[in-house]
C-alpha cells in the first residue's frame, strides 16, 4: 500500500509542478533537421527561384508578421506543416475559416489575430506555389531554417 502511494506521489509530481509553472508542460514532438534536410533547403531557393523570390517580397513587405511565422515554425513545424497542407489542398477555404476550426494553435492564434493580412498573403503564396511550399515543409522547420538563412536580413530589426 505505501508502495503504491509513493508510486503514485511520484507519478504526480510533474504534474504539480507544472501547475505552479515550474515546469514546462509537454510541447509537440519536434523532429530533428538532418545535414540532408539542410542540403536541400540550401538547394530549396535555386529549384524555386520565383517561389524563393516572392517569399522574400512578402518578408520585405510584411517583417514583423515573417518574423512570427518563421518563430511558429521553429517552435511548432507540425502545425505550420499543417496550416502549409491546408493552404495548398484547400484553395476555396479563407484564413477565417481555418482559424475558426483550430482555434488557440500556439503563437497562431496571435498572427492570425494581429497580422492578419501578411497571413492571408502567405496563403496567397502557398497556394500560388504549391510544390514550393510543400517541399520547404517537407524538412522540419524549413520555414524557419530560410527565414533565419536566407531572409533574415529583412526582418532582424523587428522588436
Amino acid at each position: 500500500m505505501i508502495r503504491r502511494l509513493i508510486v503514485i506521489a511520484l507519478l504526480a509530481l510533474p504534474l504539480v509542478a507544472a501547475a505552479k509553472g515550474k515546469a514546462k508542460p509537454p510541447t509537440e514532438e519536434t523532429p530533428k533537421q538532418t545535414a540532408k534536410d539542410v542540403a536541400a533547403l540550401k538547394q530549396w531557393e535555386t529549384t524555386y527561384q520565383q517561389a524563393a523570390s516572392d517569399l522574400g517580397s512578402w518578408v520585405i513587405d510584411k517583417p514583423a508578421a515573417a518574423k512570427l511565422f518563421f518563430a511558429w515554425d521553429g517552435k511548432h513545424p507540425a502545425k505550420a506543416k499543417e496550416f502549409v497542407t491546408w493552404a495548398t489542398t484547400k484553395p476555396n477555404e479563407s484564413l477565417d475559416m481555418f482559424v475558426t476550426a483550430n482555434p488557440k494553435w500556439p503563437l497562431f492564434d496571435k498572427i492570425a489575430a494581429n497580422h492578419k493580412e501578411a497571413a492571408e498573403a502567405f496563403v496567397e503564396w502557398c497556394r500560388k506555389y504549391p510544390k514550393a511550399a510543400e517541399e520547404l515543409m517537407n524538412h522540419p522547420k524549413g520555414l524557419h531554417w530560410v527565414g533565419n538563412h536566407q531572409y533574415k536580413a529583412y526582418w532582424s530589426a523587428v522588436k
